[in-house]
């Protein structure tokens, strides 16, 4: 199975990003394959693909991570990968914070000491908006991606982190959550 672990957005930040979307389509950016808002989510760690013995070791040892305090996360900004002037991955950018570089070390480390040969590239936390096409240099959308972004913000809670699967298909992926796993919050979220 294909699989990766992730943070679930709220439905204010989904609604969000659908309008910052469709700021980034008003602006004239074209050859976009749009995420859809009901699949967007923070990656913490893409996985790949991993046997249903390796999936079913990850979920034991993703349950014996020490409980975490629940955190708030900002979204802020828009860009691109691997640069606004040459994208191929449009996002909105997630500010970093020791919740959640904390989470995503755990995480990291408890798919390494299951022995899955990850992707262990450095941690860009980030929202994919859409993926180019056929990327080639446009300094318009550098320009639209400055402008949408300077207005764009979201400030999302983070109770829990989730094993997904990924199934592509000609429409794009499908995601399924395979288990949830509660931070067990020390400290509440108002």
């Amino acid at each position: 199975m294909r699989a990766f672990v992730a943070i679930e957005i709220d439905e204010e930040t989904r609604r969000r990003m659908e309008d910052l979307q469709n700021e980034l389509r008003r602006a004239g950016i074209q050859d976009v394959t749009w995420v859809k808002p009901f699949a967007m989510h923070l990656t913490l760690q893409f996985l790949g693909e991993i046997s249903h013995a390796q999936c079913e070791t990850l979920q034991e040892a993703l349950r014996q991570m020490p409980a975490m305090p629940e955190f708030w996360l900002e979204a802020r900004g828009a860009g691109a990968f691997p640069f606004p002037s040459r994208a191929s991955v449009l996002w909105a950018g997630i500010e970093k914070s020791r919740p959640l570089e904390e989470l995503a070390d755990a995480v990291r480390g408890r798919v390494k000491e299951c022995g899955i040969a990850a992707d262990f590239k450095l941690f860009s936390p980030h929202l994919t908006l859409g993926r180019i096409r056929n990327p080639r240099r446009d300094d318009a959308l550098a320009q639209a991606l400055a402008q949408a972004g300077a207005h764009f913000q979201a400030r999302f809670p983070v109770r829990e982190f989730v094993l997904m699967e990924s199934r592509l298909t000609p429409r794009g992926p499908l995601y399924r959550a395979v288990e949830r796993f509660s931070l067990a919050a020390v400290a509440e979220i108002p």
